[in-house]
């Protein structure tokens, strides 16, 4: 028989164009293609029918076990050999820890799916595309969202199937490109990449240019002053602001000098035609067989896909360390720095400046971006992204801080752990449903298809396919209730970073009781403006939902949290394990006013939010004990 196996709607339609034969069984491997063939009636199946999430999470634990400890071992043998990795306790494998298992999840979740369905359709001959491997993208080493996986593990040798592959034909234009808002502000397009090079072209230009942007005119001045003055100590903002906004008014108005730093700028000329630690090829070598046989029986040996990152990490890796310390000793260079204020960073530049920073004796500081925790291991393993190069980790809540205490690192990387909460959720605490002339306004942010940067970073994994499908559930649930009710409209909060929108968006955009969103508003300025909130994805927009006192409905199983916080979150909102089920709920409370939790309870947020309400208090009161040298934190 004839398997079509498709992710992309352009795929669909290239198998199902005029004078294509195309009887046989579909099997759809992503949301585009699901929604294209539903909307022409073609029946198909998806990988859940064939394999569970809990079977891949349990092979994909596995294997991350197996890499974690060859990791550690390879990078014993690189810093035996390298006295400058050594010297900065650089760790070029256990660096790229979190990026090698996003890519090993992946490419052994995807091997998992196909064997699966080779093995329910034997003798079958498998239909699919297969493009040009793409650019690394995500985080340094991740695979592209263009690249298609699907075709070049099928292409791999091993498979007991007749694999027919087709090329590429992907659409030029993506369907977020439909929806990008036009306005490009008060600078001329091309003026704005100018001014911006010209501000990073100094250590100083990109922390004044950021002042200037903010607003933060006394910075410019903590930063400029003549020693005479007597600079204060000041501190370093590595890549985003996140939480940590809040508290750098007040540490510029007591003097200190706030620059900022990105890993964009950090890694320019970092490698040039330097060859400073390239190994012998028979190191190499003998580098990849211990890697390649650490790794458990793999249905399929994928691992040549993933060669050219081992490469890099083993031949560039030590070249770019060298690029960056240089870089952050220029950077670092007549400053007064007593610590690196930092987030989640997966990315090897940004623990290589956490790693400068604790050799220069200046406190490297974490503070939790985004909803985390423990469901038999942390969260998206941000206990890796944060805790790894850190001295001192804020987290939002007990329920979090007691998370990460499970984890070997807090003790490995002698990381101290303290709850002080999410202040950016205070402005939130006052916003209620008005619903004005009786209307009845909701708001659904979507949390974004992970795609190409799939890995096992909840249990049990989130899967696309099956959150489209209780996305379809929820979508026409609400059609028919705006059907019936003029009152009610809907607004769709895109996720801003994703690369594709839902396949179902461009349906809505001229429904007049629709309104879709891409960049902005943001989540937060759009909750005053509506009088429920459907959360589908319950992560950071979970927190920011129901820190207001309006009326939260959380669908609790494409993302699971520990059934500990659901239990405490009904207390609060609406939860539901099936679309269904949570519609019917949605129902009941826009009919009769039915709504189980009480808007006011705050046991779930202050062990994953908010913890006492006075975190930014007890932020700043850190970075001043750490900023006057006081031991005691």
């Amino acid at each position: 028989m004839d398997l079509y196996l498709a992710e992309y709607d352009y795929q669909v339609a290239d198998f199902t164009a005029p004078g294509e034969v195309n009887k046989g069984q579909w099997v759809a491997l992503g949301p585009s293609a699901m929604h294209y063939l539903s909307r022409r009636g073609i029946s198909y199946r998806i990988p859940e029918d064939f394999i569970s999430r809990e079977e891949i999470e349990e092979a994909c634990v596995a294997q991350f076990e197996v890499l974690t400890r060859i990791c550690r071992e390879l990078d014993n043998i690189l810093l035996k050999d390298d006295p400058f990795l050594k010297a900065w306790g650089i760790k070029p494998f256990f660096s790229h820890l979190w990026q090698l298992g996003q890519l090993l999840d992946l490419l052994l979740s995807r091997t998992l799916i196909l064997k699966k369905i080779c093995e329910h359709y034997p003798g079958a001959t498998v239909h699919t595309h297969q493009g040009d491997p793409q650019n690394w993208s995500l985080f340094g080493l991740g695979f592209s969202f263009e690249e298609n996986l699907w075709g070049r593990l099928l292409n791999l040798p091993g498979w007991e199937v007749t694999v027919l592959t087709r090329p590429e034909r992907r659409n030029k234009k993506k369907p977020q490109e439909e929806l990008k808002p036009t306005k490009n502000g008060f600078l001329p397009i091309r003026l704005k990449p100018f001014l911006s090079s010209l501000l990073r072209a100094t250590p100083w230009g990109l922390s004044l240019g950021q002042s200037i942007h903010k607003g933060w005119w006394r910075n410019i001045w903590n930063i400029l002053k003549p020693g005479k003055f007597g600079k204060r100590c000041g501190v370093i903002v590595g890549n985003g602001l996140y939480e940590w906004a809040g508290i750098l008014p007040e540490l510029m108005a007591r003097g200190h000098p706030v620059y900022f730093l990105y890993t964009v700028d950090l890694k320019k000329g970092t490698c040039g035609s330097e060859v400073l630690g390239k190994s012998r090829p028979e190191t190499l070598n003998s580098l990849w067989d211990k890697f390649r046989q650490a790794l458990p029986h793999l249905p399929i040996d994928f691992t040549s896909i993933i060669k050219d990152r081992f490469e890099f990490i083993v031949e560039k890796v030590p070249v770019l360390a060298q690029g960056l310390v240089r870089n952050l000793e220029g950077f670092y260079s007549g400053k007064k720095i007593k610590a690196l204020l930092i987030s989640a960073v997966p990315d090897f530049s940004s623990y290589v400046m956490k790693q400068y920073c604790r050799k220069k004796n200046v406190r490297v500081l974490s503070w939790q971006h985004g909803a985390e925790w423990y469901d038999k291991r942390m969260s998206q393993r941000n206990d890796l992204t944060h805790l790894v190069g850190c001295d001192l980790m804020l987290v939002y809540g007990d329920a979090v801080k007691n998370g990460y205490k499970s984890s070997p690192l807090p003790e490995a990387e002698k990381c101290q752990l303290v709850s002080v909460g999410m202040p950016s959720l205070k402005p939130l605490r006052d916003i209620s449903p008005v619903n004005p002339e009786g209307k009845i306004r909701i708001l659904w942010p979507y949390g974004g298809y992970y795609k190409n940067s799939w890995y096992c970073g909840f249990s049990p994994p989130q899967s696309d396919r099956v959150y489209y499908q209780e996305q379809m559930i929820i979508l026409q649930n609400i059609m028919e209730l705006i059907s019936k009710n003029k009152k009610i409209s809907v607004t769709v909060k895109l996720y801003n970073s994703s690369a594709y929108n839902p396949p179902w968006v461009e349906e809505l955009t001229n429904h007049e009781m629709v309104r879709i969103i891409l960049n902005r508003p943001n989540f937060t300025e759009l909750l005053p403006q509506h009088d429920l909130v459907i959360i589908d994805s319950p992560t950071t927009t979970l927190l920011q939902a129901v820190a207001t006192k309006l009326p939260v409905f959380a669908l609790m199983s494409v993302i699971r949290w520990p059934q500990e916080a659901i239990t405490l979150l009904e207390k609060r909102a609406y939860c539901a394990e099936r679309a269904e089920d949570l519609m019917k709920g949605l129902k009941q409370f826009i009919e009769k006013g039915t709504y189980p939790g009480e808007v006011t309870n705050d046991e779930f947020l202050k062990q994953y939010g908010t913890h006492d309400g006075n975190g930014h208090q007890v932020a700043l009161s850190l970075m001043e004990k750490i900023l006057h040298d006081q031991p005691s934190l």
